[in-house]
């Protein structure tokens, strides 16, 4: 009768380690890339797929050993959360009954850049996927005009308004100073030889 007991003892202790052998969960291979400030998912699925909604399962941070988030009899836990996360993680349950945890973390910190584990102690089945956080792009300073010349509220603007209207009037005003001299020239050579006829008649 004992060692029917203890049979009995030994295989039902045995008996969810044989089945828990069975699953495995499946993480990202690549690392998942955020932007500080946004919303990111991670997410881990168990193969087989098993219904997760009766089970245990927890996030943590494998470098600081410190749970992320944490789902146990069917809700969240919130009491042994890292504290920098609380109010920023979700749990989507409707996604356990398939087999699969996801993870939503929003408002990402640089802080929160590190390898993520998703873990079911009940089966046994964990794996770890590494998040990188990439620093809030900054909106771009706008560029000055490319002509300062339009700005007249600057001083060099100023400057070159008046520079190039003096060469535009000189350009102009240049052909016009060479027709008068010319034609001032070629009265001057008229009348010089018109004297000259008069003198030769006298």
């Amino acid at each position: 009768m004992q060692l029917m007991m203890f049979l009995v003892f030994v295989c039902v202790g045995t008996f969810p380690a044989v089945i828990s052998a069975g699953y495995r969960a499946v993480c990202p291979t690549e690392p998942i890339k955020a932007q500080e400030g946004l919303n990111v998912t991670l997410q881990c699925g168990l193969d087989p797929r098993v219904n997760l909604l009766d089970y245990t399962s927890d996030w943590n941070r494998a470098d600081l050993d410190k749970f992320v988030h944490v789902y146990r009899h069917r809700r969240d836990d919130p009491d042994p959360q890292l504290h920098v996360y609380r109010g920023r993680t979700a749990l989507v349950h409707e996604d356990l009954s398939r087999g699969v945890l996801t993870l939503l973390i929003s408002s990402v910190q640089l802080s929160d850049a590190g390898p993520y584990r998703c873990f079911v102690p009940n089966l046994k089945a964990g794996c770890t996927m590494k998040l990188t956080v990439g620093q809030r792009e900054t909106a771009s300073t706008p560029r000055p005009p490319l002509d300062l010349v339009t700005q007249p509220d600057l001083p060099d603007g100023e400057n070159r308004n008046a520079v190039r209207a003096g060469i535009i009037s000189t350009l102009f005003l240049l052909p016009i100073v060479v027709m008068v001299v010319l034609v001032v020239r070629s009265r001057r050579t008229q009348e010089e030889e018109e004297n000259k006829e008069q003198e030769e008649q006298l």
